[in-house]
């Protein structure tokens, strides 16, 4: 017996391939997380001669925030706050990046200039990188989300109290 395929079984077959593979295209992806308790990372803007504002950041692998003002901030009030999963899969890409750990980063001081410090907890291991006036290549990635995520964010998302994240 010879099976003969007519030309609106070829569409009806094609029709079908086609709805098959939107359909499943759109099929859910897990969102991603990195949510993680042997993680944090600090930054510390230091002070310099004049007016700079002086703070310290603490970003923990259960998404919390805690911001410290140390000098030219105002209000001086500690602020604390939580970010949310694509900016803390975002910074732990960029610590991943900035290879940190493998890396001897050296920097001379320049008298007057604020000094930045980062520093990456991480699976039992610890590593600060220090610099003057801009960050160095590897870091301005990390550097640039954890302002925004701290101090960019101090007056708006980030709360005097701590309760919300115990």
């Amino acid at each position: 017996m010879q099976s003969h395929i007519t030309t609106q079984q070829l569409r009806l077959q094609f029709i079908f391939a086609v709805v098959l593979v939107l359909v499943s295209s759109c099929a859910s992806v897990p969102e991603r997380t990195c949510t993680s308790s042997t993680f944090s990372v600090r930054i510390t803007k230091g002070i310099c001669f004049g007016r700079c504002p002086a703070w310290e950041a603490t970003i923990r692998g259960d998404r919390s925030v805690h911001f410290r003002p140390i000098l030219h901030i105002e209000p001086p009030i500690e602020k604390f706050g939580t970010i949310d999963d694509a900016t803390l899969c975002a910074i732990a890409d960029a610590i991943d990046s900035t290879k940190a750990f493998e890396t001897e980063f050296s920097y001379e001081m320049i008298p007057d200039a604020p000094k930045t410090a980062i520093t990456i907890e991480k699976d039992g291991r610890s590593t600060t990188v220090t610099w003057y006036i801009a960050p160095p290549e590897s870091m301005r990635k990390l550097h640039d989300l954890l302002v925004t995520a701290t101090y960019d964010r101090r007056d708006t998302d980030l709360h005097a109290s701590s309760s919300e994240q115990r």
